[in-house]
Protein backbone atom coordinates (compact mmCIF):
# COMPACT_ATOMS: atom_id res chain seq x y z
CA UNK A 1 0.00 0.00 0.00
CA UNK A 2 1.28 3.46 -0.80
CA UNK A 3 2.20 5.35 2.37
CA UNK A 4 0.58 8.69 1.53
CA UNK A 5 -2.16 10.05 -0.72
CA UNK A 6 -1.75 13.62 -1.98
CA UNK A 7 -4.92 15.09 -3.41
CA UNK A 8 -5.16 18.20 -5.59
CA UNK A 9 -8.00 20.70 -5.37
CA UNK A 10 -8.10 23.59 -7.80
CA UNK A 11 -10.12 25.42 -10.40
CA UNK A 12 -9.68 24.35 -14.00
CA UNK A 13 -6.89 25.98 -16.08
CA UNK A 14 -4.71 26.48 -13.02
CA UNK A 15 -1.69 24.37 -13.99
CA UNK A 16 -2.58 20.89 -12.73
CA UNK A 17 -0.99 19.12 -15.71
CA UNK A 18 2.32 20.90 -15.13
CA UNK A 19 2.20 20.04 -11.43
CA UNK A 20 1.51 16.39 -12.27
CA UNK A 21 4.66 16.18 -14.39
CA UNK A 22 6.70 17.96 -11.74
CA UNK A 23 5.62 15.71 -8.88
CA UNK A 24 5.86 12.55 -11.02
CA UNK A 25 9.54 13.35 -11.59
CA UNK A 26 10.23 12.46 -7.95
CA UNK A 27 11.21 8.78 -7.50
CA UNK A 28 8.91 8.39 -4.50
CA UNK A 29 5.80 9.86 -6.16
CA UNK A 30 3.44 8.30 -8.70
CA UNK A 31 1.04 10.43 -10.69
CA UNK A 32 -1.02 9.93 -13.83
CA UNK A 33 -2.58 13.37 -13.54
CA UNK A 34 -6.34 12.92 -13.33
CA UNK A 35 -6.79 9.49 -11.79
CA UNK A 36 -10.31 9.02 -13.15
CA UNK A 37 -9.94 10.98 -16.37
CA UNK A 38 -12.12 9.53 -19.12
CA UNK A 39 -10.30 8.55 -22.31
CA UNK A 40 -11.40 7.53 -25.80
CA UNK A 41 -9.99 4.62 -27.88
CA UNK A 42 -7.66 6.98 -29.79
CA UNK A 43 -6.53 8.85 -26.67
CA UNK A 44 -2.76 9.11 -26.27
CA UNK A 45 -0.92 8.72 -23.01
CA UNK A 46 1.65 11.46 -22.41
CA UNK A 47 4.36 8.93 -23.31
CA UNK A 48 3.06 9.11 -26.90
CA UNK A 49 1.42 5.68 -27.07
CA UNK A 50 -2.27 5.08 -27.51
CA UNK A 51 -3.56 3.92 -24.13
CA UNK A 52 -4.23 0.31 -25.14
CA UNK A 53 -0.70 0.07 -26.59
CA UNK A 54 1.04 1.70 -23.63
CA UNK A 55 3.08 -0.91 -21.66
CA UNK A 56 2.52 1.03 -18.43
CA UNK A 57 -1.27 1.10 -18.67
CA UNK A 58 -1.35 -2.51 -19.85
CA UNK A 59 0.52 -3.52 -16.69
CA UNK A 60 -1.83 -1.44 -14.52
CA UNK A 61 -4.83 -3.12 -16.16
CA UNK A 62 -3.36 -6.58 -15.43
CA UNK A 63 -2.91 -5.70 -11.76
CA UNK A 64 -6.51 -4.46 -11.53
CA UNK A 65 -7.80 -7.68 -13.07
CA UNK A 66 -5.78 -9.71 -10.55
CA UNK A 67 -7.45 -7.65 -7.80
CA UNK A 68 -10.83 -8.72 -9.13
CA UNK A 69 -11.81 -5.58 -11.07
CA UNK A 70 -12.96 -5.61 -14.67
CA UNK A 71 -10.96 -2.47 -15.31
CA UNK A 72 -11.15 -0.69 -18.67
CA UNK A 73 -9.23 2.57 -18.90
CA UNK A 74 -11.49 3.76 -21.73
CA UNK A 75 -14.56 3.76 -19.51
CA UNK A 76 -13.45 3.23 -15.94
CA UNK A 77 -16.69 4.67 -14.46
CA UNK A 78 -14.77 5.83 -11.40
CA UNK A 79 -15.67 9.53 -11.52
CA UNK A 80 -17.95 10.45 -8.62
CA UNK A 81 -18.35 14.07 -9.66
CA UNK A 82 -22.00 15.21 -9.95
CA UNK A 83 -21.09 16.75 -13.32
CA UNK A 84 -20.79 13.29 -14.85
CA UNK A 85 -24.01 11.80 -13.48
CA UNK A 86 -27.14 11.24 -15.58
CA UNK A 87 -30.69 11.98 -14.49
CA UNK A 88 -32.09 14.72 -12.28
CA UNK A 89 -32.46 12.55 -9.16
CA UNK A 90 -28.96 11.12 -9.46
CA UNK A 91 -27.35 14.54 -9.92
CA UNK A 92 -29.36 15.95 -7.02
CA UNK A 93 -28.22 13.18 -4.68
CA UNK A 94 -24.60 13.63 -5.71
CA UNK A 95 -24.73 17.41 -5.27
CA UNK A 96 -26.35 17.11 -1.86
CA UNK A 97 -23.90 14.48 -0.64
CA UNK A 98 -20.82 16.38 -1.76
CA UNK A 99 -22.01 19.88 -0.93
CA UNK A 100 -19.78 21.52 1.67
CA UNK A 101 -21.70 23.21 4.47
CA UNK A 102 -20.00 25.86 6.56
CA UNK A 103 -21.57 24.32 9.66
CA UNK A 104 -19.92 21.09 10.93
CA UNK A 105 -23.27 20.11 12.48
CA UNK A 106 -25.00 20.25 9.09
CA UNK A 107 -22.15 18.24 7.58
CA UNK A 108 -22.59 15.49 10.18
CA UNK A 109 -26.39 15.46 9.84
CA UNK A 110 -26.19 15.14 6.05
CA UNK A 111 -23.66 12.30 6.29
CA UNK A 112 -25.78 10.41 8.81
CA UNK A 113 -28.85 10.87 6.62
CA UNK A 114 -27.13 9.20 3.68
CA UNK A 115 -25.62 6.40 5.73
CA UNK A 116 -28.91 5.41 7.38
CA UNK A 117 -31.65 6.38 4.90
CA UNK A 118 -29.86 6.00 1.56
CA UNK A 119 -27.54 3.17 2.48
CA UNK A 120 -27.65 1.33 -0.92
CA UNK A 121 -26.71 4.55 -2.74
CA UNK A 122 -24.05 5.33 -0.15
CA UNK A 123 -22.42 1.89 -0.37
CA UNK A 124 -22.37 2.16 -4.17
CA UNK A 125 -20.45 5.45 -3.96
CA UNK A 126 -18.04 3.98 -1.42
CA UNK A 127 -17.50 0.98 -3.71
CA UNK A 128 -16.67 3.22 -6.68
CA UNK A 129 -14.29 5.22 -4.51
CA UNK A 130 -12.53 2.10 -3.19
CA UNK A 131 -12.01 0.83 -6.74
CA UNK A 132 -10.28 4.15 -7.45
CA UNK A 133 -8.03 3.57 -4.43
CA UNK A 134 -7.14 0.14 -5.82
CA UNK A 135 -6.31 1.78 -9.16
CA UNK A 136 -3.98 4.19 -7.36
CA UNK A 137 -2.44 1.23 -5.55
CA UNK A 138 -1.88 -0.63 -8.83
CA UNK A 139 -0.21 2.42 -10.37
CA UNK A 140 2.06 2.76 -7.34
CA UNK A 141 2.95 -0.93 -7.53
CA UNK A 142 3.92 -0.66 -11.20
CA UNK A 143 6.13 2.36 -10.49
CA UNK A 144 7.43 1.19 -7.11
CA UNK A 145 6.52 4.44 -5.35
CA UNK A 146 5.23 5.21 -1.85
CA UNK A 147 3.26 8.42 -2.49
CA UNK A 148 0.31 8.77 -4.87
CA UNK A 149 -0.66 12.17 -6.27
CA UNK A 150 -4.17 12.55 -7.71
CA UNK A 151 -4.69 15.67 -9.84
CA UNK A 152 -8.39 15.09 -10.52
CA UNK A 153 -8.87 18.64 -9.09
CA UNK A 154 -12.28 18.14 -7.48
CA UNK A 155 -13.05 18.01 -3.76
CA UNK A 156 -15.48 15.10 -3.95
CA UNK A 157 -13.03 12.43 -2.80
CA UNK A 158 -11.77 14.24 0.28
CA UNK A 159 -14.63 13.17 2.48
CA UNK A 160 -14.25 9.54 1.43
CA UNK A 161 -10.46 9.70 1.66
CA UNK A 162 -10.78 10.88 5.23
CA UNK A 163 -13.08 7.98 6.14
CA UNK A 164 -11.78 5.10 4.03
CA UNK A 165 -8.19 5.68 2.92
CA UNK A 166 -5.78 3.76 5.13
CA UNK A 167 -2.84 6.01 4.19
CA UNK A 168 -2.41 9.57 5.51
CA UNK A 169 -3.91 12.21 3.23
CA UNK A 170 -2.46 15.60 2.34
CA UNK A 171 -4.03 18.21 0.11
CA UNK A 172 -2.44 20.66 -2.29
CA UNK A 173 -4.64 23.66 -3.05
CA UNK A 174 -3.40 25.00 -6.37
CA UNK A 175 -4.40 28.55 -7.27
CA UNK A 176 -3.66 30.74 -10.26
CA UNK A 177 -4.38 34.40 -10.89
CA UNK A 178 -8.16 34.35 -11.26
CA UNK A 179 -8.15 36.84 -14.12
CA UNK A 180 -6.02 34.48 -16.21
CA UNK A 181 -8.30 31.57 -15.31
CA UNK A 182 -11.40 33.56 -16.30
CA UNK A 183 -9.66 34.48 -19.56
CA UNK A 184 -9.10 30.77 -20.27
CA UNK A 185 -12.81 30.05 -19.70
CA UNK A 186 -13.84 32.93 -21.97
CA UNK A 187 -11.41 31.71 -24.63
CA UNK A 188 -13.29 28.41 -24.65
CA UNK A 189 -16.71 29.99 -25.07
CA UNK A 190 -17.91 30.42 -21.47
CA UNK A 191 -19.47 33.65 -20.25
CA UNK A 192 -17.12 35.74 -18.14
CA UNK A 193 -19.67 36.09 -15.34
CA UNK A 194 -20.10 32.35 -15.05
CA UNK A 195 -16.32 31.93 -15.10
CA UNK A 196 -15.92 34.47 -12.30
CA UNK A 197 -18.55 32.74 -10.17
CA UNK A 198 -16.92 29.36 -10.83
CA UNK A 199 -13.47 30.54 -9.70
CA UNK A 200 -14.90 32.07 -6.53
CA UNK A 201 -17.12 29.09 -5.69
CA UNK A 202 -14.39 26.48 -6.31
CA UNK A 203 -11.93 28.22 -4.03
CA UNK A 204 -14.54 29.04 -1.39
CA UNK A 205 -15.43 25.35 -1.19
CA UNK A 206 -11.78 24.59 -0.49
CA UNK A 207 -11.69 27.22 2.25
CA UNK A 208 -14.73 25.57 3.85
CA UNK A 209 -13.06 22.18 3.57
CA UNK A 210 -10.00 23.46 5.38
CA UNK A 211 -12.15 24.30 8.38
CA UNK A 212 -13.77 20.86 8.42
CA UNK A 213 -10.78 18.67 7.73
CA UNK A 214 -7.70 20.52 8.94
CA UNK A 215 -7.52 18.36 12.06
CA UNK A 216 -6.93 15.19 10.02
CA UNK A 217 -5.61 16.55 6.76
CA UNK A 218 -2.82 18.94 5.89
CA UNK A 219 -3.47 21.61 3.27
CA UNK A 220 -0.74 23.34 1.29
CA UNK A 221 -1.55 26.49 -0.68
CA UNK A 222 0.47 26.49 -3.90
CA UNK A 223 0.42 29.43 -6.26
CA UNK A 224 1.01 28.48 -9.89
CA UNK A 225 3.03 31.66 -10.36
CA UNK A 226 5.42 30.68 -7.56
CA UNK A 227 5.96 27.23 -9.08
CA UNK A 228 6.85 28.82 -12.43
CA UNK A 229 8.87 31.80 -11.20
CA UNK A 230 10.71 30.18 -8.29
CA UNK A 231 10.65 26.42 -8.98
CA UNK A 232 13.61 25.42 -6.80
CA UNK A 233 12.35 27.29 -3.75
CA UNK A 234 8.76 26.13 -4.27
CA UNK A 235 9.69 22.47 -4.77
CA UNK A 236 11.80 22.57 -1.63
CA UNK A 237 8.71 23.72 0.29
CA UNK A 238 6.58 21.00 -1.30
CA UNK A 239 9.18 18.41 -0.29
CA UNK A 240 9.02 19.59 3.31
CA UNK A 241 5.22 19.49 3.22
CA UNK A 242 5.25 15.89 1.97
CA UNK A 243 8.04 14.83 4.31
CA UNK A 244 10.43 13.69 1.57
CA UNK A 245 13.82 14.76 0.29
CA UNK A 246 14.03 17.42 -2.42
CA UNK A 247 14.77 15.06 -5.32
CA UNK A 248 12.70 16.19 -8.30
CA UNK A 249 14.35 15.12 -11.56
CA UNK A 250 12.94 17.17 -14.40
CA UNK A 251 16.49 17.89 -15.60
CA UNK A 252 16.62 14.33 -16.96
CA UNK A 253 13.09 14.47 -18.40
CA UNK A 254 12.15 11.67 -20.79
CA UNK A 255 8.49 11.60 -21.92
CA UNK A 256 8.57 7.80 -22.18
CA UNK A 257 8.76 7.62 -18.37
CA UNK A 258 5.58 9.65 -17.79
CA UNK A 259 1.98 8.51 -18.20
CA UNK A 260 -0.14 11.59 -17.55
CA UNK A 261 -3.82 11.90 -18.40
CA UNK A 262 -4.97 15.47 -18.89
CA UNK A 263 -5.24 18.26 -21.44
CA UNK A 264 -3.20 18.58 -24.63
CA UNK A 265 -0.24 19.95 -22.70
CA UNK A 266 0.56 16.36 -21.68
CA UNK A 267 1.87 15.78 -25.23
CA UNK A 268 3.85 19.05 -25.40
CA UNK A 269 5.64 19.20 -22.07
CA UNK A 270 9.44 19.03 -22.45
CA UNK A 271 10.50 19.12 -18.82
CA UNK A 272 10.94 22.89 -18.66
CA UNK A 273 9.22 25.12 -16.12
CA UNK A 274 8.80 28.54 -17.71
CA UNK A 275 7.75 31.94 -16.44
CA UNK A 276 3.94 32.09 -16.15
CA UNK A 277 1.98 33.61 -19.01
CA UNK A 278 -1.16 34.87 -17.34
CA UNK A 279 -3.03 36.01 -20.43
CA UNK A 280 -5.92 38.41 -19.78
CA UNK A 281 -6.22 39.75 -23.34
CA UNK A 282 -9.90 38.77 -23.69
CA UNK A 283 -10.97 40.64 -20.56
CA UNK A 284 -12.21 44.20 -20.72
CA UNK A 285 -11.61 46.66 -17.90
CA UNK A 286 -15.23 46.10 -16.87
CA UNK A 287 -14.70 42.33 -16.69
CA UNK A 288 -11.58 42.75 -14.57
CA UNK A 289 -13.44 45.11 -12.25
CA UNK A 290 -16.32 42.65 -11.91
CA UNK A 291 -13.85 39.93 -11.02
CA UNK A 292 -12.13 42.05 -8.38
CA UNK A 293 -15.48 42.90 -6.78
CA UNK A 294 -16.65 39.26 -6.70
CA UNK A 295 -13.33 37.70 -5.70
CA UNK A 296 -11.82 40.49 -3.61
CA UNK A 297 -11.46 38.57 -0.33
CA UNK A 298 -9.98 35.41 -1.88
CA UNK A 299 -7.89 37.38 -4.40
CA UNK A 300 -6.25 39.25 -1.54
CA UNK A 301 -5.90 36.13 0.60
CA UNK A 302 -3.96 34.36 -2.16
CA UNK A 303 -1.63 37.34 -2.61
CA UNK A 304 -2.88 38.75 -5.91
CA UNK A 305 -3.77 42.17 -4.48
Amino acid sequence: MFKQWVHLVSCEYSGSTLLSFVLASHPKISSVGELVGWTSPDYKCSCGNIMKECPFWTEVQKKMILKGYDYDFYNAKLNISPYFQKGFLSKTLYYFYFYVFKSPSLERFRDLFFRFFLYPWYTKIVGIFLEGVQLAQSISEVEGSEIFFDATKDHFRLKLLKDFCEAPVKVIHLVRDGKAVVNSFVKRGHSYQRAINHWVQKNQIVENLKRHFSSSMDFYLLRYEDLCSRPSETLSKISSFLGIEDDFRLSSFNPENYHIIGNSMRLKFDGSIREPKNDTSLLTKRMEKDFELAAHELYRKYGYL
